[in-house]
């Protein structure tokens, strides 16, 4: 079975932003079906839709199926994560620049308390996310 990756762009995120369409063509020459979908009110996330979106998208996820989260889209992820059955387990995930904290310089957004409150003010079980995970990476940076 083919491997599978998919993509998960942050708040106010698109598929052709960043550096996706770069990982997409370069994950697509080693093999890999790669995912980068538009996940549903970017500009005004919600857990609700967000997490079914991803379930949606995926299907049946297994040991072939990989995940790169980019700043909310990590949270997304690690959330989509925890609604697997208990021994369900994918091949591993990618978190880059993670939104798993309070934030600062993004105070101008129209709607970034509400948001913000919703996404850290929901819990949040990364050992169980990290129990469905095979192998896993973060990377920071302080730019």
């Amino acid at each position: 079975m083919k491997k599978r990756v998919f993509i998960i762009h942050g708040w106010e995120g698109y598929p052709e932003e960043n550096w996706f369409p770069w990982l997409k063509k370069e994950l697509e020459a080693k093999g890999f079906e790669v995912f980068v979908s538009q996940m549903p009110d970017a500009d005004n996330p919600r857990i609700e839709k967000w997490i079914p979106a991803i379930a949606k998208i995926v299907g049946t996820a297994d040991e072939n199926t990989y995940f790169v989260g980019h700043s909310m889209g990590c949270q997304a992820v690690a959330r989509y994560l925890e609604t697997l059955p208990k021994n369900a387990k994918v091949g591993g995930a990618i978190f880059v620049a993670g939104f798993f904290k309070r934030l600062t310089g993004l105070g101008e957004e129209p709607n970034f308390e509400e948001v913000e409150r919703e996404w850290l003010g929901t819990p949040l079980d990364l050992e169980k996310a990290k129990n469905h995970l095979s192998e896993s990476v973060a990377i920071f940076s302080d730019d």
